[in-house]
């Protein structure tokens, strides 16, 4: 991404997920000025280094992150590394965005972290994908999807382990952002199958809500335009020269 105003953003996806899972959002944010970091997590997409802890996550998530100050913008467990970085790297931390952040409520879905470990053909992975909610998905991604799931499918299940048990959530962030000292927003979509949106109630008083109605585990997706305008407002005058 070309050099950005202000702070880098750095784009941490969930479990089982790819940095191609943003889509064109890099894409979107780097025409706003801003210099986007959008990372493979260890044992996931093109990452040659695998991890099956948070912790394993974060140390290995550390040396490639960008200079200066930063916006960590953090999806379902790609939250729960984004706080754990904010702890650790302090006032480089600019802001927070999560996403549908896990590590909020008690309960996860895990017929869908049951689902993904378990799929052993194209047929079954399309089963567990679709409770994300994403749309459908060609014949040739879920193959490529499923021999990436396949080859790294005993590191992905010791973090599903450390992630949840029974459908229960083992790790809780909310204390945590209570003691963090920038600002924190958090997007939900109202139709989340994953985690459950009215788990909002359990953030800090301070943490901005944003609720995409009836949007599922991915409300960025659902309503592209909302995380842009959220780190990169738009001049009045260029809305004004991209009306038609």
């Amino acid at each position: 991404a070309p050099a950005g105003v202000g702070d880098s953003v750095v784009l941490l996806h969930g479990l089982f997920d790819s940095a191609r899972g943003w889509r064109d959002l890099p894409q979107r944010l780097a025409q706003r000025g801003l210099s986007v970091h959008a990372p493979d997590l260890p044992g996931h997409g093109a990452a040659p280094d695998m991890a099956d802890t948070v912790p394993a996550l974060v140390e290995g998530l550390l040396p490639g992150l960008p200079p200066g100050p930063l916006t960590l913008v953090g999806h379902s467990l790609g939250a729960v590394l984004a706080v754990r970085l904010a702890q650790r790297l302090g006032a480089r931390v600019a802001r927070l965005v999560l996403i549908a952040p896990a590590g909020i409520g008690a309960r996860i879905d895990a017929d869908f972290l049951d689902g993904m470990l378990a799929a052993e053909t194209p047929a079954a992975l399309a089963r567990a994908l679709a409770r994300l909610d994403a749309g459908p998905l060609s014949d040739t991604l879920l193959a490529e999807e499923l021999a990436r799931l396949t080859a790294r499918r005993p590191a992905l299940a010791g973090l599903a382990r450390a992630l949840a048990h029974q459908g229960m959530q083992q790790i809780d962030i909310t204390a945590d952002l209570d003691r963090l000292a920038c600002p924190v927003r958090v997007i939900w979509g109202t139709a989340d199958r994953i985690l459950d949106w009215r788990d909002v109630a359990h953030l800090p008083s301070r943490v901005a809500i944003h609720l995409v109605r009836g949007a599922g585990h991915l409300p960025h997706l659902a309503d592209p335009a909302l995380l842009p305008d959220l780190l990169a407002p738009a001049a009045p005058d260029a809305e004004r020269r991209s009306a038609p």
